[in-house]
């Protein structure tokens, strides 16, 4: 039985009947054909999504004027009626498993890169006020600047700046309601006007870039035309009863002049009166501040809409349902509906970790659904132009490449005696992967306690922390036999069929002058400190390596009042999260007061001190009471020779095969298991 009956509630949006509360967020994917039509990985991934219980799932950032209104080519568009057969192929994918689904209809405006790309007009409101990215923005590594730029690298790319006159803005609103009728025709149950996120509907909403004069500018009421009279518009085309609302911006951060919530909460009233049945609320920031992104629509911070979307409610009252939305937890999520503060709620990250998540809240084991760990591959691909990934599910974007994970159809044919040398993230998530397989499991860690390195950095990184309760919990519910506390030998690989390698890095003191003083730790030092157990000596503390888990024990170390100096050799910190991810880390840590040094390597520890040179040869010298190596040194597969030995089918996973992080060690249990 469900502990969430406010989220399992059966809902309305107008004549929509919804099974429960819960909608997939509307998310850039990335995933259709070149034309913009559904690609076959497209019909998957949704379907997966439909398949795992989500109500309602809204298709992101749909195109209705493509090329020149698009992010990229493979932006799902509906601008021609040869869009229409992929679209009513989706359609019944997802709605044969008892979802519906919708279409968010978006116009990229001053966004639209596709558009620079093709050499096509970007269309204004007004001449824009160019403002670069700001410094933590900037971080970004040789082959991400490449990857950033590639819109601006074509044969066809031009940046033609172009201000929209009125009868371009009526063309805009016509395709808007064009898009609407088809995909009505298509057999969509309902579609989301992208009124938000700085797009062309919103960028004449926003007083910081319309600075217009004429009728679409100037007043409040006049910013707000274009996106009112599009929401007429769609209603007149698709009649009354047909399901439509809007998706918008409760306040802009970073800007000045910028929207507020009081500018929201008229629009709503507008909005409703224009014809909308529901209201999504969201929020959107100045694209050139690094951490906009996560302070605004994607935020970091849990529930940091919600209060938004309470102030919409009490507002308009009972007129529509309000849809909210960011990083909801159940708990927050169930409480949003129990109080009232919305009707539905929209879960975008949380459904690509785990697309199976509404049925697990349904069948009362909250505590088997796959976390998101909040590391920005998904959204941070879309930033490099290429499509949405997930750090924590490999197979997000890959659902054809395996079936679902719950389907006894997973049993093997063959079940081998399977031994897994490493407790660590690798080694328990292929452990229990494989065990649901129908193979007879046995888990080997040299350790007293599951998690390898993983249950070091959970002791500073909540998301980590749930990840690893997931991962030691879907061990303990299959039939692996655990053998902690024992390192491997030969007769221990007596009797097994296949051997798993996942031992993971070898994360050893650098090979630099000092390196064995008394003062210098690595990550097998902390666990005693990270626990609360130890105190490090008072003083100042250097991390070396500027990785994921350097930036973890940073955190830590200055949450205990040291002061905190973080060298990295390369010029990015945490190369492995998504970009909105590392922004997010880098600019809290040195909010904190920590000081993050890129492009220095360290040349000798002394006892009180580190030494590094910079890029141009200088001398830098740190004071330290403390240094701790965070560098994955190499892959640990010492233990090959005697596999190989015993006879038995080899495979390394994770960092033993390759410093792949967290990444490389799902992606290969998932890999393996799927292959066995």
């Amino acid at each position: 039985m469900s502990s969430y009956p406010f989220l399992m509630a059966p809902g309305q949006i107008a004549g929509l009947s919804l099974r429960n509360r819960i909608l997939m967020a509307p998310m850039g994917d990335a995933l259709a054909n070149s034309d913009g039509t559904v690609s076959d990985r497209q019909l998957d991934y949704y379907e997966a999504r439909a398949r795992g219980g989500a109500a309602l799932i809204i298709v992101g950032s749909v195109a209705v004027a493509y090329p020149g209104g698009a992010f990229s080519a493979d932006q799902t568009a509906l601008h021609t009626d040869e869009h229409i057969a992929g679209i009513a192929e989706l359609a019944l994918r997802v709605q044969r498993h008892g979802a519906r689904l919708a279409l968010q209809l978006t116009h990229g405006g001053p966004q639209s890169l596709y558009a620079i790309e093709t050499g096509n007009p970007l269309l204004m409101p007004a001449p824009p006020t160019y403002k670069g990215p700001d410094r933590i923005s900037r971080t970004l590594s040789p082959q991400e600047q490449f990857a950033m730029s590639a819109p601006f690298q074509q044969p066809t790319s031009r940046v033609d700046i172009h201000i929209a006159t009125e009868e371009e803005l009526f063309l805009a609103i016509e395709a808007f309601a064009a898009a609407a009728e088809r995909a009505k025709r298509a057999g969509v149950d309902g579609v989301e006007i992208h009124g938000g996120h700085g797009y062309l509907l919103d960028s004449f909403r926003s007083p910081s870039t319309n600075t217009r004069d004429d009728e679409w500018g100037g007043t409040r009421d006049k910013r707000d035309r274009l996106l009112l009279e599009t929401i007429r518009s769609v209603r007149s085309r698709v009649g009354a009863h047909y399901p439509m609302w809007c998706r918008f911006n409760s306040v802009e951060h970073h800007r000045e002049p910028h929207e507020t919530i009081e500018d929201a909460l008229y629009l709503a009233t507008n909005l409703i009166e224009a014809g909308v049945d529901a209201l999504h609320v969201s929020a959107y920031s100045d694209p050139s501040i690094a951490t906009g992104i996560t302070d605004a629509h994607t935020p970091h911070k849990p529930g940091a809409l919600l209060a938004a979307a309470a102030a919409v409610r009490a507002h308009i009252k009972e007129a529509v349902p309000i849809i909210t939305v960011g990083n909801l937890d159940d708990e927050l999520a169930e409480n949003a509906l129990a109080t009232g503060a919305a009707d539905f709620v929209a879960m975008g990250r949380r459904l690509l970790a785990d697309p199976e998540l509404p049925n697990k809240l349904r069948d009362g084991i909250p505590d088997q659904v796959r976390p998101c760990i909040y590391q920005y591959r998904c959204i941070g691909n879309i930033f490099l132009n290429t499509h949405v990934a997930c750090i924590a599910n490999p197979l997000t974007a890959r659902e054809g490449e395996a079936a679902p994970e719950l389907s006894t159809s997973l049993s093997t044919q063959n079940p081998e005696r399977i031994l897994i040398i490493g407790a660590g993230p690798a080694g328990l998530d292929a452990a229990w992967r494989l065990a649901s397989r129908g193979h007879f499991v046995t888990v080997q860690d040299a350790a007293t306690r599951l998690g390898g390195r993983l249950a070091l950095a959970a002791l500073a990184d909540e998301h980590l922390s749930k990840m690893l309760n997931y991962l030691i919990g879907q061990v303990s519910r299959s039939n692996a036999e655990l053998r902690l506390g024992r390192p491997a030998s030969a007769p221990d690989l007596e009797g097994f069929d296949r051997v798993v390698l996942a031992t993971g890095a070898d994360w050893s003191r650098p090979d630099i002058p000092g390196a064995e003083n008394g003062n210098v730790l690595t990550l097998d030092d902390l666990t005693p400190w990270a626990s609360g157990e130890l105190r490090l000596p008072d003083g100042p503390v250097v991390i070396l390596g500027g990785g994921k888990a350097g930036l973890t024990l940073a955190r830590m170390a200055r949450s205990r009042r040291h002061e905190v100096t973080v060298i990295e050799e390369t010029q990015v910190f945490a190369i492995e999260l998504g970009l909105p991810g590392r922004f997010r880390w880098i600019a809290d840590l040195e909010a904190s007061g920590v000081t993050l040094l890129s492009e220095h390597r360290a040349t000798s520890i002394n006892q009180g001190s580190v030494t590094a040179l910079d890029t141009d040869g200088a001398v830098v010298e740190i004071q330290c009471a403390t240094a701790i190596s965070a560098i994955p040194i190499t892959p640990r597969n010492d233990l090959l020779e005697m596999l190989f030995d015993s006879g038995a089918t080899v495979e390394v996973i994770g960092d033993a095969r390759a410093l792949d992080r967290l990444e490389g060690a799902f992606r290969d249990a998932e890999s393996l298991s799927n292959r066995l």
